[in-house]
């Protein structure tokens, strides 16, 4: 994802993003834990500069640009495009934000339920039009029937840590249908702990060199810091096999950024 890059500390803000918060401040008693659906609000309501200050223990500190959330099909990346042309049937799209993934298949005919746990991420989908979106996490969520579940922009970042895999796919598993696939992307990060002659630097401090932890901050609104998973494609496949999917990469992009399909090991024939 192209991020702009920034030196404030964690306590300044810019005016725009000051100016952003405007009446979506005290309609919902979340909005001070809600930075992300608060920057989408004021980019909804007419701050076309609004971006969210990120921090994360890879990266430091960065912005993501609220316009980014709302991209048109034709200026999504590559393998977004790629991904979205493999949906089918009834559709799951987890970490939703502003439903840009979700209104593309909406406008194909396809049915589509969008989850979120950003309450102002709903307001934002319910704006644009969507019809089926739905607050709340994925450790929670229990409806089925679908026949593809979608999670994007480093979807597979939603398990939080390496262990979280595990727990991922087996709710997965209990939202497909048979025959049914489930359509995630994510980035081996080993290259940013590679130096040129090809020496490795990774924190053995941590369980995985992929788990990482992010902050994100838009004007008065922050929320806790939380665990993002980036997971190299071999150790992906090994615990999707563990836990009873097959697992390929259908489209491989650059920097380690890559697509997986997993279906259910004893259906990967219907697919």
């Amino acid at each position: 994802m192209p991020r702009q890059k920034c030196s404030l500390t964690w306590s300044l803000v810019t005016e725009a993003q000051q100016s952003g918060l405007g009446q979506h401040t005290k309609d919902y008693p979340q909005w001070k834990r809600d930075p992300l659906g608060q920057a989408l609000l004021a980019y909804l309501n007419g701050v076309h500069d609004a971006r969210v200050l990120t921090w994360s223990d890879v990266e430091g500190y960065d912005y993501l640009p609220s316009s980014y959330l709302f991209r048109e099909f034709e200026e999504m990346p590559e393998l977004e495009r790629f991904a979205l042309d493999q949906c089918r049937g009834r559709v799951l799209e987890l970490g939703a934000g502003a439903g840009s993934h979700s209104l593309v298949l909406q406008k194909r005919g396809l049915v589509v339920t969008s989850l979120d746990h950003s309450p102002g991420a709903i307001r934002t989908m319910e704006a644009r039009g969507l019809r089926e979106p739905i607050q709340g996490d994925w450790q929670s969520f229990d409806q089925g029937g679908y026949d593809t579940v979608l999670s994007l922009m480093n979807g597979l970042g939603l398990a939080a840590d390496l262990w979280g895999i595990s727990d991922l796919l087996a709710k997965v598993s209990t939202w497909l249908n048979p025959g049914g696939q489930f359509l995630a992307d994510s980035s081996d990060l080993l290259g940013l702990f590679t130096d040129q002659p090809g020496g490795q630097y990774i924190d053995l401090s941590k369980n995985y060199y992929g788990e990482c932890i992010y902050r994100m901050k838009y004007g008065r609104a922050s929320c806790e810091a939380f665990g993002w998973l980036f997971i190299g494609f071999d150790i992906l496949k090994e615990q999707a096999v563990q836990s009873g999917f097959d697992c390929e990469m259908i489209f491989e992009g650059q920097e380690g950024h890559y697509l997986a399909r997993l279906t259910q090991s004893n259906q990967a024939g219907s697919v």
